[in-house]
């Protein structure tokens, strides 16, 4: 991913349309508010969550190399046949799998055509995705790759109830709304978003929301709860609890596998990284304005992992796994894998690169986390 901060692409006529229909949608919903603003978490949510213009439902090329960003289904099978490989080993016979947003359905293909090579069968695989434009590229793509594969997938809406079985989101977490918080001068600060002349532009008021702020106290670290001294800013995900209760309550035997970038408590909240995770991706850019088209970027922050693990332990569930995404791989039989691949592809210089983009530090070996947490 290539960084960018002063000159990114322009888009084309039909997503600069989509994107101003957006901004109209989100003026006037920053218009009709009595403070003439709105919070960056409601900002985001219009964003990339809008039924009609937002950047998950809108109908503009998203994952790939020829999108805004490429995961790791889409860089390599590799990274499926691992997966289904640690599944094929955790999963009782009476069970299903349930994934979370399917991206492009690259996934559900590569977990079941090796779930079947390994001679492992299960009675469902459902798909849980809200966008009707990324459903139907799902669809599409894997009807088109293998009609048995297909008819193994049931598409839901909802988390079915008494789910006995494995529940995945591969990149999904990042892509929730987030609340932005500063903190400078032993105040706390949030942000919200104003539109003025043509512009949109960051408004910061203190924190009256008691929640927002009890959420503060209890995840960040003291020294930056009580720096007097230093500008700071930081992501806080008011809505990463409450999607987890979701999960947990739809389980009743099995196992949450979460798969995003991110870090533990001490890393992330780190007092170097003063302006925080908060990341836009456009056209394989990495820049920090979200306010550049809206509806034509993804906006992302990473993962507080510990949070995460506080959660899940407050459920009453047990974490039985958690490392980095190479660890991970290579613990699943990648080397096997990888061998069998080799014997079965023309290029295998593609075939060593997809390996070192997976588990690389210097990309997506290190930063990618993977928790596992049984129920």
């Amino acid at each position: 991913m290539k960084e960018r901060n002063n000159i990114l692409p322009l888009p084309n006529k039909k997503s600069e349309f989509f994107s101003n229909l957006l901004k109209k949608k989100i003026i006037n919903k920053i218009n009709s508010k009595l403070n003439k603003e709105i919070s960056f978490f409601d900002y985001l949510n219009m964003v990339l969550y809008d039924k009609k213009y937002g950047y998950y439902n809108n109908k503009l090329k998203k994952f790939g190399f020829d999108g805004d960003f490429v995961t790791a289904p889409e860089i390599s099978n590799l990274f499926g046949k691992c997966i289904a490989y640690h599944f094929s080993k955790i999963m009782k016979k009476n069970h299903c799998l349930l994934e979370i947003g399917a991206g492009t359905g690259k996934l559900a293909i590569d977990i079941i055509e090796e779930l079947e090579y390994l001679n492992v069968n299960i009675n469902k695989y459902y798909i849980l995705e809200i966008s009707s434009y990324l459903r139907k590229v799902q669809m599409e793509r894997i009807s088109n790759y293998n009609k048995k594969i297909y008819n193994k997938i049931e598409w839901i809406l909802d988390f079915p109830k008494e789910f006995k079985g494995i529940i995945l989101a591969n990149e999904l977490l990042d892509a929730l709304p987030f609340n932005l918080i500063q903190i400078h001068n032993n105040k706390f600060y949030e942000l919200f978003v104003s539109h003025e002349y043509e512009k949109f532009y960051f408004k910061k008021n203190l924190i009256n929301n008691i929640s927002l702020k009890s959420l503060l106290i209890e995840n960040l670290p003291k020294a930056i709860l009580n720096n007097n001294t230093y500008f700071y800013q930081t992501e806080i995900n008011t809505i990463i609890e409450p999607f987890f209760n979701s999960m947990n309550k739809s389980l009743k035997e099995g196992y949450i596998f979460l798969i995003d970038y991110g870090f533990l408590k001490k890393e992330f909240y780190h007092a170097e990284r003063s302006m925080g995770t908060f990341m836009c991706h456009y056209r394989h850019f990495k820049h920090s304005n979200p306010f550049f088209f809206p509806g034509l970027l993804d906006i992302t922050c990473h993962i507080d992992f510990s949070y995460l693990k506080k959660i899940a332990i407050k459920n009453g569930l047990y974490i039985s796994g958690y490392g980095s995404q190479a660890d991970f791989l290579i613990s699943s039989n990648l080397n096997n894998i990888y061998k069998r691949e080799f014997n079965n592809r023309k290029n295998i210089f593609k075939l060593n690169n997809e390996v070192f983009l997976l588990t690389s530090p210097n990309e997506m070996g290190s930063l990618f986390k993977i928790i596992e947490i049984k129920k």
